[in-house]
């Protein structure tokens, strides 16, 4: 280290070996004997540090590396537990969406600006609003068994006719049935 001439021997010491500490606790591999070794040395460690530093550097993080062999004695290595890659991976996503959406934004207000004097109403015919309620039902996965009960009875009462035919036409009314006979 570049310190070891501005500082004196014991807090050279002091933290080289908290440095050694976390060098090892972050390699890629692991040994039992390391980690025993190290749970006895961290104690003195942060004994050696606490007659350093004053009282008021101290507070209860500095304590918790006592614990850190035991997590990684139970859980493994620590880069596994690390949460730095995923909010990296947020981030970007984040951003990425952000980039993206600055457009979408922008022209949204311009149709909400142009459409200040107001909309049209328009009432939607019967078999306008039985499209989209039709394909809704028949995209829903949750429905899947439905759709398939429905195929078998409509083939034997439809003979002859196409099955994607009858579930345009006739599912929706059949579903809506099927509904109100289950409660």
């Amino acid at each position: 280290m570049t310190v070891i001439g501005f500082v004196s021997k014991e807090i050279y010491e002091a933290v080289t070996e908290l440095c050694t500490f976390f060098r090892v606790l972050c390699s890629k591999t692991l040994h039992l004997e390391d980690l025993g070794n190290m749970k006895r040395n961290i104690v003195q460690t942060i004994c050696k540090l606490e007659q350093i530093f004053p009282p008021s550097f101290f507070d209860s993080m500095e304590h918790l590396i006592i614990h850190l062999v035991d997590e990684a004695i139970l859980g493994g290595l620590v880069q596994y537990k690390w949460m730095y890659q995923y909010e990296r991976l947020l981030h970007i996503v984040l951003y990425t969406l952000t980039q993206g959406l600055r457009h979408v934004i922008i022209e949204s207000h311009e149709i909400s600006h142009h459409n200040i004097q107001g909309g049209k109403k328009k009432v939607l015919s019967e078999d306008e609003l039985h499209k989209p309620h039709t394909y809704v039902l028949l995209n829903c996965v949750e429905l899947t068994s439905y759709i398939i009960e429905f195929d078998g009875v409509a083939e034997q009462i439809y003979i002859g006719e196409e099955v994607s035919s009858l579930r345009d036409k006739y599912f929706a009314q059949w579903f809506a049935q099927r509904v109100s006979k289950t409660k």
